[in-house]
């Protein structure tokens, strides 16, 4: 019988521990970016890139294709030509420190307007880190909430 206890017991602390786990933002191992947008879930493959000529860096998730097209654009602008680990506040300055965000779906986009990207881990090939905030949809003033955003090991283009 306390074998059949301990045993329960061990089971119900590893659901639990898995639910926590879930509940914290983490992303599935097959997915690198995690987020909730509003009431919407989103997970999937992301990557980065410098874009040419500037000190701005780009994360981007999409998925679909014309009136299904969706996407989360990150940038990220910088002092110089390299990206580091560091907290990056979401506005429109683009100054360096700072970051953008963008939400784009059903052929809207949504800025955002109060948050930030902490980047925890950069490496040459890689980063990873966690962002919160809120978007705004363009000329209406309707928001969204983004929580438990999610860069889990996202690879460099």
């Amino acid at each position: 019988m306390k074998k059949l206890s301990l045993l329960t017991f061990v089971l119900l602390l590893a659901v639990g521990y898995g639910c926590n786990k879930e509940d914290n933002g983490d992303c599935p191992t097959t997915e690198n970016l995690c987020v909730e947008m509003g009431d919407q879930k989103i997970a999937g493959p992301a990557s980065w890139y410098r874009i040419p000529g500037q000190n701005r860096f780009r994360i981007l998730w999409e998925e679909g294709q014309g009136t299904t097209y969706r996407n989360i654009e990150i940038d990220v602008y910088t002092a110089d030509s390299v990206l580091t680990a560091g907290t990056f506040n979401f506005n429109n300055s683009r100054a360096a420190g700072s970051a953008t965000f963008q939400w784009y779906a059903s052929q809207t986009p949504w800025y955002g307007n109060a948050g930030s990207l902490v980047l925890e881990t950069v490496t040459a090939t890689q980063i990873s880190g966690t962002f919160t905030g809120v978007v705004a949809k363009d000329g209406t003033g309707e928001t969204l909430n983004v929580s438990k955003g999610k860069l889990q090991s996202v690879p460099k283009q």
